[in-house]
């Protein structure tokens, strides 16, 4: 569920939801959407309910606009989700590479995992499995849809289960 920042339910809102959800509640990964500058008090309220609920935080869109180390540092999610400004033409980009090892290694080293958004090619993906990526969403895997997991083509699984094996 992509969450903006300074935006926060109401209570009644939050009951609700409880109510209606409660079961699946710690399936959900509440992604934070870093477009404005976090208010620490409704990120905090936020991250009581994920403690409650038993779900994930994630920080999305890292390496743009507000989702920066500082963000990084005092959300602590459990999931970093690389922009794909920082993935695009990562094959070619030495730059770009080292600092996309870095954070796949701070955040390992942290307990998080991290997603590489908009993979378009095999040779991103083999690139950033070779470096530990966790989590990996593009076109060239699948296109969106409501059962992602069960749309990837078999040619697609298949060079995931070469690179790492390699």
């Amino acid at each position: 569920i992509n969450s903006i920042p300074n935006q926060m339910l109401t209570d009644e809102e939050i009951s609700e939801l409880e109510v209606k959800y409660g079961e699946y509640l710690s399936n959900i990964v509440l992604e934070i959407i870093e477009n404005v500058q976090t208010n620490p008090d409704i990120i905090q309220n936020k991250k009581n309910l994920i403690e409650k609920w038993g779900c994930l935080l994630a920080l999305d869109d890292y390496g743009s606009g507000y989702a920066n180390d500082n963000t990084l540092l005092s959300l602590k999610p459990d999931v970093i989700k690389l922009d794909i400004e920082m993935i695009t033409g990562i094959e070619d980009d030495g730059d770009r590479q080292i600092l996309v090892k870095n954070i796949i290694d701070y955040a390992h080293q942290r307990g998080i995992m991290v997603l590489a958004e908009g993979i378009e090619t095999h040779t991103q993906m083999e690139t950033l499995i070779s470096y530990g990526v966790d989590l990996m969403q593009g076109f060239y895997l699948a296109r969106p849809a409501f059962d992602a997991i069960n749309s990837i083509d078999e040619k697609i699984i298949n060079e995931i289960l070469d690179i790492r094996n390699k």
